[in-house]
C-alpha cells in the first residue's frame, strides 16, 4: 500500500494499476460529495455579498462584455459562466428572477465542488493508492469550508477544481514525458487563471517540476515542454488581456511601490466567506488561523500526523515535490497581496487545504491501523474525526443573513418597479432580492456614516418611496444605538416604519417615505 520510489518510477499512472476499483471508489466519492452539498444547496440561504457582485457582473457582460470588462479589474471567468447557465436554463431556474440568477451560481459551485472532490480523490490516488485516494474523496466531501462554498455563489470551487484538474495533467506528463498532456494542464491553468490568479503559482511550480522530473532528460526537450506549458496557459488567458488592454486583471507592477507602505490592520471576521484587513508581517499566523479555522481542526491535525509519523506511507516523490511547490507559491501569492490590498479572506486557503487532504487521508488510516487490536478505539478512531466535520455540515449556509434575503424579497413584492430606494452600499443583499441591482437605476446609495441630518437631506433632495437600514452595517462610523434610536423617536420625519426583519442587534428596517406636499 505504501507507495516506493520504485513504484514511482513507472510513468503509468497509479490509477490504472488498481483495475476497476478506483473507478467504484470514485463513483462513490462524487455521489457522497453531491448528497452533503446538494441539501446546502436547497435550503433558503441569503446570497453572498460577493455572490452579489458575480451576479451583477454577469448581467452586465450579458449586455456589453467588451464595455463592462474593461470597466473592472475582476476576472470574468465565473461571471461570464454564470451568464452562460443563465442562458441556457433560466426558465428551468427561475426565469430573470433575483433567486434564479443566484441558482445559477450555486449550480456552477455546486458543480465546482463535487468535482473538487473527484479530483482530491485522484490526486491521492496518485501519491499513494486507491484505499487512501478513496479516503481523501470523503475528507474532501466532509470539508465544511469546501461544502459551504460549494452552496454560494462564488468562484472558489470551480476554481479550485480547475486548479486540482491542472495539477493532474502536469503530474500525469511528468510521469508519462507527455508535453501534449503538459500543453492540456497549461490550457486548464489559463482557464483558471480567468477565475482568479492563484494559477500563476500553478504554472510556476509545474515548470520546476518539469524542468526537474521530466523523464526526457534532453535539455532542449524539457524546454520546449516549459514553452508548451506556458503556451497552453496563454492561448486560455489572453483573449481577456487582448479585449481590455490589460495584461493582469488585478495588479500590476506600480502596484508593488505599496509594498513600501502597507496599510493598517484591522479585525478578522469569523466566517468562511468574508475578508478582513492585514498587515503583511501577520499574514503567516493568519493564514495558518484559517487554515486551522476551515479543516476545523481536525483536517490539519490529520495531515500533520499524516506528514510526520514515522509509520505512515510516503507519497509518491515527484507529485510531492508538485504539491509542495503548488502550496508555497500559492502561499508567496497571499503575502504579494496582503502587501499590495493589505486584505486576505479565509476563502484563500482552500488550495493549500485541498492539497493537504492526501496527507490528512494517509494520516487517518495510519492511526486506524495503529489502535487496531482494541475495537473500541479502533471505533473512536474512525468516529471521533467525522463527528465535528458532520456538526458544521448541518449548519445553514449564511444563515445569519437569512433576514437580509426576506428583508429583500418583501421590498419587492410591496413597492413598485419604478420606486426609489435609498439604502447604504453595505445592504446589496437585500438590495439584490428586491432586485435593485444592475440594471436598475432606483437603488440610491448612501454611504454607511451618513447620520441623521445627511439621510434626512438624502430623502430631502431625492424622493425616495422607501428607506432602507440595518444594524451592525455601518461598521463603527457611527454610533448606532443613537442613531437607531432617533430614527425611532422621529428625527426623520418624512419616514415611517414599515417592517423589519432579523434578530435584535441585527435587524434589518424598512421604512416608507411619505410623498412630498
Amino acid at each position: 500500500m505504501i507507495a516506493t520510489d520504485a513504484a514511482a518510477t513507472s510513468i503509468v499512472p497509479p490509477m490504472q494499476a488498481g483495475g476497476g476499483a478506483w473507478r467504484i471508489a470514485g463513483v462513490a466519492v462524487l455521489l457522497l460529495a453531491l448528497a452533503i452539498r446538494v441539501p446546502l444547496v436547497l435550503q433558503p440561504a441569503c446570497i453572498d455579498r460577493n455572490g452579489v457582485q458575480f451576479v451583477e457582473f454577469a448581467r452586465q457582460l450579458g449586455d456589453d462584455p467588451i464595455r463592462w470588462m474593461k470597466a473592472t479589474t475582476r476576472q470574468p471567468g465565473f461571471a461570464a459562466l454564470i451568464f452562460v447557465t443563465h442562458t441556457l436554463f433560466n426558465d428551468w431556474l427561475g426565469g430573470n428572477t433575483p433567486e434564479a440568477w443566484q441558482r445559477c451560481g450555486e449550480l456552477l459551485a455546486l458543480i465546482g465542488g463535487v468535482a473538487t472532490c473527484g479530483c482530491v480523490f485522484l490526486l491521492a490516488m496518485a501519491l499513494f493508492d486507491v484505499k487512501i485516494g478513496a479516503t481523501a474523496g470523503v475528507l474532501a466531501a466532509l470539508w465544511p469550508q469546501g461544502a459551504e462554498m460549494s452552496a454560494e455563489v462564488l468562484s472558489d470551487m470551480p476554481h479550485l477544481a480547475l486548479y486540482l484538474g491542472a495539477l493532474l495533467c502536469v503530474l500525469r506528463a511528468i510521469r508519462d514525458g507527455s508535453r501534449g498532456v503538459l500543453l492540456c494542464g497549461g490550457l486548464l491553468a489559463g482557464l483558471c487563471y480567468l477565475m482568479r490568479q492563484e494559477a500563476v503559482g500553478l504554472v510556476a511550480a509545474a515548470a520546476v517540476c518539469w524542468w526537474l522530473d521530466s523523464p526526457d532528460r534532453s535539455i532542449r526537450r524539457r524546454f520546449a515542454g516549459v514553452l508548451l506549458l506556458g503556451l497552453g496557459f496563454v492561448l486560455a488567458a489572453s483573449p481577456h488581456s487582448i479585449l481590455t488592454g490589460r495584461w493582469i486583471p488585478n495588479k500590476n507592477p506600480l502596484d508593488l511601490l505599496r509594498l513600501l507602505h502597507p496599510p493598517s490592520s484591522g479585525p478578522a471576521t469569523a466566517g468562511f466567506l468574508l475578508g478582513y484587513d492585514v498587515t503583511s508581517w501577520r499574514v503567516p499566523d493568519r493564514l495558518i488561523a484559517d487554515w486551522l479555522r476551515s479543516g476545523r481542526v481536525v483536517l490539519p491535525v490529520l495531515f500533520l500526523y499524516g506528514a510526520l509519523a514515522r509509520m505512515a506511507p510516503r507519497a509518491e516523490r515527484r507529485g510531492r515535490r508538485l504539491v509542495v511547490l503548488a502550496v508555497i507559491a500559492q502561499l508567496l501569492l497571499l503575502q504579494t497581496r496582503a502587501a499590495i490590498y493589505g486584505e486576505l479572506s479565509a476563502r484563500y486557503v482552500a488550495i493549500p487545504l485541498a492539497l493537504t487532504l492526501p496527507w490528512a487521508a494517509s494520516g487517518w488510516l495510519t492511526l486506524i491501523r495503529r489502535v487496531r487490536p482494541n475495537r473500541a478505539a479502533k471505533a473512536a478512531a474512525i468516529v471521533i474525526p467525522v463527528l465535528p466535520l458532520a456538526f458544521y455540515l448541518t449548519r445553514p449556509v449564511y444563515g445569519g443573513k437569512a433576514h437580509y434575503r426576506a428583508a429583500g424579497i418583501w421590498l419587492r413584492q410591496h413597492s413598485k418597479p419604478e420606486d426609489l430606494i435609498l439604502a447604504h452600499e453595505n445592504l446589496e443583499q437585500a438590495m439584490f432580492y428586491a432586485d435593485r441591482t444592475y440594471p436598475a437605476a432606483t437603488w440610491s446609495k448612501s454611504v454607511r456614516a451618513d447620520g441623521i441630518e445627511q439621510i434626512a437631506g438624502r430623502i430631502a433632495a431625492e424622493h425616495p418611496a422607501w428607506f432602507v437600514d440595518a444594524e451592525d452595517t455601518h461598521r463603527g462610523l457611527l454610533d448606532e444605538g443613537a442613531y437607531f434610536a432617533s430614527i425611532r423617536a422621529g428625527g426623520i420625519p418624512a419616514i415611517r416604519p414599515a417592517m423589519e426583519f432579523g434578530p435584535a442587534g441585527r435587524r434589518v428596517f424598512i421604512f416608507q417615505v411619505e410623498p412630498s406636499k
